[in-house]
């Protein structure tokens, strides 16, 4: 059964439509995969090779610009746009890319480069479904109008979108207003808006904006469109809060909540700042915070507990067992110190012959 929101699709469509749906879904899954396109914060590691390299800016432009002067150019077409609903997405699409350019030029700071072709694929991506989506809607001329009309929601959630994703692409570009130092060239951590919640709020928003595409359009074409989208997004944002929480120590490292809802917050932080890990000692486990004083050597007994130990080991008389099995083995032994790092016990302890581990081991079988 079709569904009543959609047009009915000619062969025609059908053919666009399932070319459609394989570009972006080979698009989106290479993103999932690690395979992202070279812009923006992804442009150093997917660009080393590229021969042609453009300014950010110019880049851009050229991904932007030629979508908008082709929705644009669709008014001037005889007959290409004809009645309120192909009115309103043809103008929807040509805001959104007027949008876009004008952030390009007013709104964003850009400090590095991108490859020709990485701008070019992109490019030719958005002029092709710019122009496809206004097509599919001539041919739907003629056709029965859906049973559900979605063509006002639309236009309200083509709006909703557009102005979230401004308004959080303005905080972006706050950001690195002065310029920032460092290796990452000014990057921060995001904050305001939605970016206490989410990690990319503003591909949230675009992702409703190209709903409102498709809402408006009622054609299966513009569903794919928004859908895929939806996904390469989804893998964008993934990318990017793994590529945070690589470059800032202070951005919590928690698996996302959803395809493009990843969330910042972890229960894992405390809400001091102060970061904490499990300690196991003979009396059971029990936490205590990484940037703690280092303890005397007499109770590092209390702190250590070997990597590929189970997580129960030290608690009650068969895990006071199991410490003194490892203790016998040196090269187990390993420390959580503060920072995380892992330090051999030994060191820690002044063990250097058999005769001093032996003695170390018999006093602290008379404490067990």
């Amino acid at each position: 059964m079709w569904p009543p929101f959609l047009y009915a699709a000619s062969p025609l469509v059908a053919a666009l439509t399932g070319a459609c749906a394989a570009a972006v879904g080979f698009l989106a899954l290479s993103e999932f995969r690690g395979g992202n396109l070279a812009y923006s914060k992804f442009v150093r590691a997917r660009a080393a090779g590229a021969r042609l390299l453009l300014p950010s800016r110019a880049g851009m432009l050229v991904i932007y610009a030629p979508a908008l002067a082709a929705a644009l150019a669709s008014f001037a077409v005889p007959g290409a746009v004809q009645g309120a609903r192909a009115g309103l997405l043809c103008a929807a699409v040509a805001a959104h890319f007027l949008k876009r350019v004008l952030e390009v030029l007013l709104v964003h700071r850009y400090s590095g480069s991108m490859p020709l072709g990485t701008a070019l694929l992109i490019s030719s991506c958005y002029l092709f479904n710019a122009v496809a989506m206004i097509y599919m809607q001539r041919l739907s001329r003629g056709l029965p109008e859906p049973a559900v009309d979605l063509l006002y929601p639309g236009v309200l959630a083509f709006a909703v979108g557009a102005a979230g994703n401004f308004y959080h692409h303005l905080l972006l570009s706050r950001l690195r207003a002065g310029g920032g130092g460092g290796g990452d060239k000014g990057y921060k951590i995001p904050r305001g808006g939605l970016f206490e919640l989410v990690a990319c709020p503003h591909y949230l928003f675009e992702i409703v904006a190209f709903f409102g595409f498709a809402m408006i359009a009622q054609t299966v074409y513009a569903l794919v469109v928004a859908v895929g989208s939806a996904a390469y997004l989804a893998g964008r944002s993934s990318a990017t809060r793994k590529w945070y929480a690589s470059k800032f120590e202070e951005f919590p490292a928690r698996p996302p909540s959803s395809l493009f809802l990843t969330s910042k917050r972890s229960s894992a932080v405390p809400a001091s700042g102060s970061r904490e890990v499990l300690l196991d000692s003979v009396e059971g486990p029990r936490r205590a915070p990484l940037h703690a004083p280092p303890r005397p050597a007499e109770t590092l007994h209390e702190l250590w507990r070997p990597c590929n130990m189970p997580p129960w080991a030290g608690a009650g008389r068969r895990g006071a067992r199991i410490l003194q099995r490892y203790r016998r083995r040196p090269s187990r032994r390993r420390l959580y110190r503060s920072g995380g790092a892992l330090q051999d016990l030994r060191a820690r302890e002044g063990e250097g012959s058999k005769e001093e581990e032996k003695e170390n081991l018999e006093r602290e079988r008379g404490t067990l």
